[in-house]
């Protein structure tokens, strides 16, 4: 009879073995880098900042909703939103420490997964393939994200020009 390995408790939410962060990670895999990540339940309506707190640079949410509003250290681009079980935010703060302030407020009974850059940076430093396949996995998380972005913001400025020439078009026929 086969022996079959169970996830890591931490890891055990479907939400989280779904999220892109564990890519190509094997139950043994999760074993290893388990001890870097925690578990924190928040109650409706308590708030907790990811970013500037040493102990929340990253999460995942496991379960609940919460109410999100991220202003990057430069002081500008403010975003606002709410995350849903199995949406994360705080990846480039496990690549630049502080790169924003991410204020939260559950709005139900809300579980997370945690994960500070102090103890990525630990995991890191053991060089080990599980920790290098996590690091690309972030990076890929990121990279997806400034594509996003990129997307975005190309149909945002292609919408200018196309405004600006029919503006310019208008006047000419005037």
């Amino acid at each position: 009879m086969l022996f079959r390995r169970t996830y890591p408790e931490i890891f055990s939410d479907e939400p989280v073995k779904k999220h892109p962060l564990f890519a190509g990670l094997s139950v043994s895999d999760l074993d290893e880098i388990a001890p870097v990540f925690t578990k924190k339940e928040i109650p409706p309506g308590d708030s907790f900042t990811a970013g500037n707190d040493p102990d929340i640079s990253f999460f995942i949410v496991v379960e609940g909703q919460v109410d999100v509003t991220e202003t990057r250290k430069e002081g500008f681009g403010t975003d606002a939103g709410v995350l849903a079980a199995g949406q994360s935010a705080g990846d480039m703060n496990l690549l630049e420490e502080g790169h924003s302030r991410i204020d939260c407020t559950a709005r139900e009974n809300t579980r997370i997964l945690v994960l500070a850059k102090r103890n990525l940076d630990k995991l890191l430093r053991k060089e080990s393939r599980q920790a290098n396949r996590l690091y690309l996995n972030l990076c890929n998380c990121v990279s997806g994200r400034l594509d996003e972005l990129n997307s975005r913001y190309t149909k945002i400025i292609a919408h200018i020009i196309a405004t600006n020439l029919e503006n310019l078009k208008r006047r000419k026929d005037d």
